[in-house]
């Protein structure tokens, strides 16, 4: 699948950063890691949400660990957008390299 819907910004190894200018979509996001036969989604759950400021944390259940996905939308214009991050590295290179090989 090439994926040409966002750019991100490797942050650290254990973090990368997609602005909110860019179309970035969980599903989307979770369709393309799931393509990689080296990590499988196993459950994907919403721990916060609100409206003011307007924003959405989730957490994503794989076979190597967990992830978060935090999407500001609100706020000051340079946290506005869209963090991935892990406490593992390894779980992390998996996302890097599956995001590369997909053309994002």
């Amino acid at each position: 699948m090439k994926a040409k819907y966002c750019k991100y910004i490797k942050m650290s190894e254990f973090s990368l950063w997609i602005d909110i200018e860019q179309p970035y979509r969980n599903d989307e996001f979770l369709e393309i890691l799931s393509s990689n036969s080296n990590i499988e989604v196993i459950d994907s759950k919403i721990i916060h949400s609100s409206i003011g400021p307007l924003e959405h944390t989730q957490t994503v259940i794989t076979s190597l660990g967990e992830f978060t996905i935090v999407q500001a939308f609100e706020g000051f214009e340079e946290d506005c957008g869209t963090t991935i991050f892990s406490n593992k590295a390894d779980l992390m290179k998996i996302v890097f390299s599956t995001l590369d090989a997909a053309g994002t």
